[in-house]
């Protein structure tokens, strides 16, 4: 503990005597200029990507999109998105549109039938009992998990 607190200390020593050179150097000289970052000409590993999507299923029902929102931004490469989603965007420039259709396999993997529960028509608010509703179930542990309507029956 005693040599933890002593690297803390002496790094914050290390972070003000840089702080006060940094400020010398502006008093003293020139103030130095800003860098600017330029647009790549196409997506390549290491750099660092923002998209807008728009994901949808095979009937074309939307299932997500951030478009008029936050834009997704990841690294290029770094496996921060699925593998086949990434191999589609590489080389896209900036404005460049495309659409993807990414196999099972690139993605999230094949559907787990397991992963589908039937849950009784009563237990849901009849509000939400239509095609495509997302649902947030517990577990037994209280664990959330959220889900999409698949299909209705009478019962289901």
């Amino acid at each position: 503990m005693k040599k933890l607190l002593g690297l803390l200390v002496m790094s914050g020593a290390v972070l003000a005597a840089l702080f006060f050179l940094t400020s010398l150097a502006r008093i003293n000289g020139p103030m130095p200029h800003a860098t600017a970052l330029k647009t790549l000409s196409a997506i390549r590993d290491g750099a660092a990507v923002s998209i807008e999507y728009t994901l949808t299923d095979d009937a074309g029902m939307v299932i997500d999109s951030n478009v008029g929102k936050e834009p997704l931004t990841y690294i290029h490469g770094a496996g921060q998105i699925v593998k086949g989603l990434e191999r589609e965007l590489n080389g896209l420039k900036v404005g460049d549109q495309k659409k993807v259709q990414v196999k099972p396999e690139e993605g999230y993997g094949p559907m787990n039938e397991k992963a589908f529960r039937e849950i009784p028509r009563d237990e849901i608010p009849s509000d939400a009992q239509k095609v495509g509703t997302l649902l947030m179930t517990k577990t037994p542990i209280d664990d959330q998990n959220a889900g999409r309507a698949g299909h209705a029956s009478a019962r289901s």
